[in-house]
């Protein structure tokens, strides 16, 4: 069975994510793996002009 949907990251995400204090990555890293069981948690939000994009926002 396929899933349902995939994630899409921006070329520089990972050396953005490699750049943050390690307690961030970690929580951000988290907050992705969460979205295997639920891809649009409360509070997610669509990017403007595209329909089937979603954003997650992971602390302050």
């Amino acid at each position: 069975m396929p899933e349902p949907f995939h994630l899409v990251y921006r070329r520089d995400a990972f050396r953005e994510l490699e750049r943050l204090p390690a307690a961030n990555q970690q929580r951000v890293r988290q907050r992705i793996g969460e979205l295997r069981s639920d891809p649009r948690p409360p509070g997610s939000e669509t990017y403007k002009g595209h329909e089937h994009a979603w954003k997650i926002r992971v602390g302050n």
